[in-house]
């Protein structure tokens, strides 16, 4: 074999080597950045969800109303965004621990999210905070009334996010 043939050989095996070690870290990377991908979908789908939760919180009042209509609201409002009716059922037990309107004149506005957790591959754990505000006739003079810690735990069933619990935790200049 001549030396020209040689380097062409020699040319052909280094491409060829350079060709693989491409292919093999294209393979290696493919799924952490696949991944990644499902990750941030499925944070936003859950953040999304906690979202369209905090804007029905308002629709909930849950003093000064008849247990029938405390009941239909809180299944309307909540009934296809959580796990189980068991969840409902909860709520309607014992109101002073349900998400909805706890003061007449404050209103839940939203949930500002502090943190969202994977547990598992079924499970997401998000903290935030309920925004409750004064009712104003101008939209831009919002005063925020109070921030009620939660901690909301969502299950992944059918495809879909749910909402499988709901913990409204003791504010810090809440008195036991």
């Amino acid at each position: 074999m001549s030396r020209k043939n040689k380097e062409q050989l020699n040319k052909i095996a280094y491409g060829f080597g350079i060709a693989l070690v491409v292919i093999l870290l294209a393979f290696l990377a493919y799924p952490k950045v696949f991944a990644k991908q499902i990750l941030k979908k499925e944070v936003s789908e859950v953040q999304t969800l906690v979202q369209t939760f905090g804007q029905r919180l308002q629709n909930v009042a849950l003093t000064n109303v008849e247990e029938d209509e405390l009941s239909l609201n809180i299944e309307k409002n909540y009934g296809d965004l959580v796990t189980s009716p068991i969840l409902l059922v909860k709520w309607l037990a014992n109101p002073e621990n349900a998400p909805g309107k706890y003061v007449p004149n404050v209103i839940p506005e939203s949930i500002e999210i502090i943190s969202t957790e994977k547990l598992n591959e079924t499970t997401y754990e998000v903290k935030g905070e309920i925004i409750e505000i004064y009712p104003a006739d101008d939209v831009n003079e919002k005063e925020i009334a109070d921030k009620k810690p939660i901690t909301i735990l969502l299950e992944k069933v059918d495809k879909n996010w749910l909402i499988a619990d709901f913990i409204l935790e003791k504010n810090e200049n809440e008195v036991e």
